[in-house]
């Protein structure tokens, strides 16, 4: 409800908050598709139109005006909170955010995308990558958490302008805000936000022009990376030309973009129609080489759509039960959650309120597809994903208080600046080199400034622009999206709870 009392205060209900959550969402889709630097710079929809409110309230409270707006968040409706609460909990009738339960589905969807069958596609370049990235999440959140400190302020601060809000986006920093604002930094909502922020134009700035440098400086192409493009072979199942087949090393992967369902279970024949009959060094002796692993790059790079929002849902309507049953799934995995998040904070340290859910997303996801049972698909959980994070962002958004920024603006600045050298770096001296030095290897480090920096929408959209000017990257698209898309949200998270827990202390 909207309500006035005799201090001229109007305050708006949590409910009325949640409901201007889809037509600001639109509105942000809008601003998107008819500004382009806005879709450019991958800024999410929700964080465009929630901004937009955020600045009419700080505008409206700053005009001197003798009515005080303010906008609630918190409440205890029993039904709300069912789903994020154990029954002991529930029954207490506790106070949580409007939004809260959006933010526990997002991040239990990473959880159940956290494949580790999809994981295994991309051979042992995959895990060398991400344990690479692993160690930079260390480096990330240590490395802001120092630079705060010497520049005189809490070291959390580093941590919301490092990885929480860089590396983990806008769905972290704002999911943490709470861990932060308990450990005494006041606006930790606003400072995530404005961060992540600050990550994505950035990131999607520089993460191009450093892959190019490295490229033109390195005299890189795919030749050098010993990739060869197969022939184009329609009639055989292939609609399109990106047929790569990686043969560096005995590793060999064979890529194919568009490929339709065979009949035939022989691989070697897949394969020879594929590549081709005479292709040299296909065969060895009157038989085809083997291939280590078969991957559809199509399967894994997110779809290319301006659908928004309502297409979202839409789209979720129309699988039908198979909607109804990953809801169902969700739903469990977020009430289970909330038991394994109660006894992890028995332990004595301190986690997210959604770590319960991830974990549980992730054990359920991986037991079914060991047994056999893969009826998680990655595909569903993403529109689940996409509808959950745009409704709590956008909520997110519209309650923040932007005037909490005006104490910390200069040193986030100079933390946001240092984070962007470290990191483009690291990307240039250390990961290029560690990856080996081809082409591949520069487009992972793009891939690492743009999700390391902003977001995988960054990345994926860097390695595209640069498949345009030099050529596709194949292993470098499959392997960014499975790193920067699950796997590495999962040990940022973790990362971080390390730290906050160490600075408790």
């Amino acid at each position: 409800m909207l309500l006035a009392d005799a201090a001229s205060v109007i305050t708006i209900s949590p409910w009325w908050c949640l409901a201007a959550a889809i037509p600001v969402l639109l509105l942000g889709e809008l601003l998107v598709k008819k500004i382009p630097v806005l879709a450019k710079v991958s800024i999410p929809a929700a964080v465009v139109g929630g901004m937009l409110i955020a600045l009419a309230v700080l505008i409206f409270k700053l005009s001197g005006s003798s009515v005080d707006l303010q906008l609630k968040t918190k409440i205890t409706t029993s039904f709300w909170t069912f789903l994020t609460t154990t029954q002991e909990q529930w029954q207490k009738r506790p106070a949580i955010d409007v939004q809260q339960p959006f933010l526990i589905a997002f991040f239990c969807c990473v959880g159940l995308n956290a494949s580790w069958s999809m994981a295994k596609r991309g051979s042992t370049t995959l895990f060398i990558y991400l344990a690479f990235c692993a160690l930079l999440t260390v480096v990330q959140n240590g490395a802001g958490a120092l630079a705060a400190w010497a520049i005189g302020q809490k070291p959390e601060l580093g941590l919301l302008c490092g990885g929480v809000s860089l590396m983990g986006g806008f769905g972290t920093a704002a999911g943490l805000k709470d861990d932060f604002e308990r450990q005494g930094v006041f606006g930790a909502d606003v400072i995530g936000v404005t961060a992540a922020t600050y990550g994505v134009v950035v990131g999607c700035i520089i993460g191009g022009p450093i892959a190019s440098l490295l490229v033109r400086r390195h005299k890189l192409s795919l030749r050098n990376d010993s990739i060869r493009k197969s022939p184009e072979t329609p009639a055989f199942g292939v609609i399109s030309t990106e047929n790569i087949v990686d043969e560096n090393k005995g590793d060999t992967t064979l890529y194919i973009k568009g490929r339709v369902p065979f009949n035939s279970g022989d691989e070697s024949d897949l394969i020879e129609r594929s590549v081709g009959a005479d292709a040299p060094g296909h065969r060895r002796g009157g038989h085809v080489a083997a291939v280590d692993n078969i991957v559809d790059v199509t399967e894994l790079e997110p779809e290319a759509s301006d659908g928004g929002f309502l297409d979202e849902c839409a789209a979720l309507i129309k699988l039908g039960r198979t909607f109804v049953l990953h809801l169902i799934i969700l739903l469990l995995c977020m009430k289970a959650g909330a038991w394994v998040s109660v006894w992890l904070g028995k332990t004595g340290l301190s986690f997210p309120v959604q770590m319960g859910a991830m974990l549980v997303g992730v054990l359920l996801r991986n037991v079914l597809d060991a047994a056999g049972y893969p009826i998680i698909k990655t595909r569903v959980v993403e529109l689940l994903s996409g509808v959950a994070l745009g409704i709590f962002l956008t909520v997110f958004m519209i309650t923040l208080d932007l005037s909490k920024l005006r104490a910390v603006a200069g040193p986030m600045l100079i933390l946001l600046v240092m984070q962007t050298i470290l990191n483009a770096s690291i990307a240039y001296w250390l990961l290029f080199r560690a990856m080996g030095k081809t082409y591949e290897s520069a487009a992972l480090s793009a891939g690492y400034i743009g999700f390391g920096l902003g977001s995988t929408s960054n990345a994926v959209a860097t390695l595209k622009a640069l498949a345009r000017e030099y050529g596709p990257a194949p292993r470098a698209m499959l392997i960014v999206t499975v790193v920067g898309g699950f796997l590495i949200d999962f040990i940022n998270i973790l990362v971080i709870s390390g730290f906050l827990n160490w600075f408790k202390k």
